[in-house]
């Protein structure tokens, strides 16, 4: 059973937020490494899941929380091998939480995330 389904987390950050807004806040954060770094969620997801990525943190941001994403984080390298994942590692261990954003690969038209 989904917590929150694609079009409720579409619509609680494109109501709250114009859509280029939206974009503008999420992509500044790129700039804050030291508050990444020190941030309270570590955000768990999918690559393909990135559209529902950007608006988790839009939303979570927007109650108080402060996230962590890997890609965001610009001190991350792109390419994954040992290195980076005891980086990803020591980012988990310096966040209070960790979420996980799943989505079922098959109900990607559907809209359920969390299933």
């Amino acid at each position: 059973m989904p917590i929150m389904n694609k079009a409720q987390l579409t619509a609680i950050t494109e109501t709250k937020l114009g859509y280029s807004t939206f974009r503008t806040r999420l992509y500044e954060t790129k700039q804050l490494n030291m508050y990444l770094a020190n941030s309270s969620v570590f955000l768990s997801h999918s690559h393909p899941d990135k559209e529902f990525v950007e608006k988790a943190v839009v939303f979570l941001r927007q109650i108080g929380i402060g996230v962590y994403v890997d890609w965001m984080d610009s001190s991350m390298s792109s390419i994954t091998n040992a290195e980076t994942a005891n980086k990803i590692k020591d980012k988990i261990k310096l966040c209070r939480k960790f979420i996980l954003l799943a989505t079922n690969p098959l109900s990607h038209q559907s809209g359920v995330i969390g299933s």
